[in-house]
């Protein structure tokens, strides 16, 4: 199993000893077959998972989120994941705003 990361403040060093291969947040999304979220909300991480960027990953690729709601574009989310079967979320949070419509929640690509 390989293990590829994005985080701007990694010790290069430390992720190399450890087997992890840093890449751009662009190439995260591109290569990714399991993508988590693992990162604290402020304003550079507000939607930091958008459109674009979820336009980015394989067909097979699976999203799973275990940080705060509105790192998320939930809409964006739900647009990428309808009427493809092949694709799947985790979502640990949501945002208070847009919370999962109950279409998403059955959603069979939706935990």
């Amino acid at each position: 199993m390989r293990f590829i990361a994005h985080d701007p403040y990694a010790d290069k060093a430390v992720a190399a000893e450890l087997g992890i291969e840093l890449v751009s947040i662009e190439e995260l999304f591109a290569r990714a077959d399991v993508l988590t979220v693992n990162c604290p909300l402020n304003p550079a991480t507000h939607h930091i998972v958008n459109a674009e960027r979820l336009g980015l990953m394989k067909a097979t690729a699976y999203f799973i989120n275990t940080a705060r709601g509105p790192i998320v574009d939930q809409k964006a989310l739900t647009a990428a994941l309808a009427g493809r079967p092949d694709r799947g979320a985790g979502l640990d949070a949501c945002s208070s705003r847009n919370r999962p419509t109950p279409t998403t929640r059955s959603s069979s690509s939706t935990m």
